[in-house]
């Protein structure tokens, strides 16, 4: 959704934010994971399972990426609806949602190919490491991480 307000939106710092996003394009998750687990510790989020899923949505790439293609939409197919009498959410939901599809399997995609190489694994594995204090969500954690890793191992020793 933030895609298509600053794809469709015409709004007071529009361009700042999505300029921000292609900025943060640059920075490694290594660079981030302080201020991510600042930002996390001051939401309460540590121990939580929210501390472990909330970050992987946060990708600049997928929003990027989203973006773009969304503003391919032609207005005058969203100004249409909105004379026949929909609202934004509508809009978005019924029209924008279902043309952007090509945008969000490469998103869908991306990700998941992100997850399954050895070194975002790892990035991945310290971040979540620390946002677990509690044992019960440590081991229901490692045994995920552990599992990814075998699997990783055996995809790499039997290639296809």
């Amino acid at each position: 959704m933030g895609a298509y307000a600053l794809a469709k939106g015409h709004f007071p710092g529009n361009k700042t934010i999505f300029n921000v996003v292609v900025v943060s394009l640059m920075f490694s998750g290594y660079v981030t994971a302080i201020p991510n687990y600042l930002v996390l510790a001051e939401l309460d989020w540590i121990d939580t399972y929210f501390s472990v899923i909330i970050p992987a949505f946060g990708m600049p790439m997928g929003l990027f990426l989203t973006k773009q293609y969304m503003e391919s939409i032609p207005d005058s197919l969203l100004e249409a609806a909105r004379i026949d009498g929909a609202g934004e959410f509508r809009i978005f939901w019924k029209i924008v949602m279902p043309m952007s599809r090509p945008a969000w399997v490469t998103v869908i995609i991306f990700s998941v190919q992100s997850l399954w190489k050895l070194k975002d694994e790892c990035k991945n594995t310290l971040f979540a490491l620390k946002m677990q204090k509690n044992n019960r969500l440590f081991l229901i954690f490692l045994t995920i991480v552990v599992f990814c890793n075998m699997c990783i191992s055996q995809l790499s020793a039997h290639p296809l």
